[in-house]
């Protein structure tokens, strides 16, 4: 191949990639939900907000909507997190290793 990199290697650093790839992913669609053009989103109110029986139901989705996105963002740091714990452990096994 083009580089020494066996594939069973590169696989698995794929995998590895995973949580990484997955907080850029929450963090795009937080900024996302955030930007969005509705009536429940106080950085962006409507121009000319109508009245509605329903406020209640947009603040209960709000908080659903916020809630996931918390939660979601705190699972992929730290999943990013202990993945590099775990993968600094390993390296220093393996260099510890080399050395003796």
């Amino acid at each position: 191949g083009v580089t020494s990199i066996p594939l069973w290697s590169y696989t698995v650093a794929l995998i590895g990639m995973l949580p990484g790839t997955i907080l850029f992913v929450a963090l795009g669609a937080t900024a996302s939900t955030l930007t969005k053009d509705d009536d429940t989103n106080p950085l962006n109110p409507p121009a000319n907000p109508q009245p509605t029986n329903n406020n209640n139901n947009a603040a209960t989705q709000r908080l659903v909507d916020i809630s996931a996105l918390v939660g979601g963002l705190t699972f992929a740091i730290s999943g990013v997190a202990l993945a590099s714990y775990y993968s600094k452990l390993e390296l220093e096994k393996i260099l510890e290793q080399e050395r003796q």
